[in-house]
């Protein structure tokens, strides 16, 4: 679930996208929405029917790329609209987009609006580095949509522009454990203040956190007491970078070490 200034964007499941096809406000009431008069084109219905279902049925793909977004406006708790996402990322990174307001909720602004939440998204997924789409050369309004995202255009042809978002920023978090107080550790690096907050089966959402990250970068203390600690270092999955101003033999394989300016 994506959260925007006035709209969820609500990944759908395969039974709730059988459900969205019949156009019944049986998925309406299943997510216990207002009615719409919503309406599914032919072009849409076909799709979904030969790409979007099955694809979604795949266990080996992630679903959150071949499902339809569908966009709930908060304020009537109603469905708005929607955004496709057309395929996991390619060899490149690149993912494309379809999307579509429906008619009553046209000109509001919306569909820019998703489309922003969506990029948002897209920002926190490893092997996201790109999104593209295509729009007809006479619908502006949907053109205008990419443009209010920054896109740029990148080609044409006879009846329609391509378009890309380059995601060139990466995020960079601090994640800590701290006291209320300030500290991160104990006199001699005493980490046993942890121990009050520890419950089983409750990592505070360290998993999820942890799965939006590609590089990892640490203080030489930091892995020191990792590994003193008995434990294999836990990001062997990713590229790691340990700040140190002493060259060490014994870094693990996956690790890059950076010398600490001294000066």
């Amino acid at each position: 679930m994506i959260e925007t200034k006035r709209l969820l964007l609500k990944p759908l499941t395969y039974e709730q996208l059988v459900k969205y096809i019949k156009c019944d406000n049986s998925l309406e009431e299943e997510l216990n929405l207002n009615k719409t008069s919503r309406t599914i084109s032919n072009e849409l219905k076909e799709a979904l029917e030969n790409t979007i279902l099955p694809n979604v049925a795949d266990k080996t793909k992630n679903y959150l790329y071949s499902t339809l977004w569908t966009a709930i406006l908060k304020a009537d708790n109603k469905m708005i609209g929607d955004l496709c996402i057309v395929g996991e990322p390619n060899a490149d990174g690149e993912i494309e987009i379809g999307y579509g307001t429906y008619d009553e909720f046209q000109g509001k602004g919306f569909m820019t609006e998703i489309v922003g939440g969506i990029i948002d998204w897209a920002k926190t997924q490893r092997l996201v580095k790109s999104i593209t789409a295509s729009t007809d050369k006479k619908n502006t309004a949907s053109f205008k949509v990419l443009q209010n995202n920054k896109f740029n255009k990148t080609g044409e042809t006879e009846t329609s522009f391509s378009w890309k978002f380059q995601l060139n920023k990466r995020p960079l978090i601090l994640y800590i454990a701290m006291s209320l107080d300030g500290y991160i550790a104990k006199p001699n690096d005493d980490l046993s203040f942890l121990s009050i907050v520890e419950q089983e089966g409750q990592d505070y959402g360290y998993a999820d956190f942890v799965k939006t990250v590609d590089a990892v970068i640490v203080g030489r203390k930091t892995y020191d007491k990792v590994i003193s600690m008995g434990f294999d270092f836990p990001h062997a999955d990713k590229d790691a970078y340990v700040i140190t101003r002493t060259a060490r033999p014994n870094l693990v394989s996956n690790l890059h070490r950076r010398p600490q300016n001294t000066h």
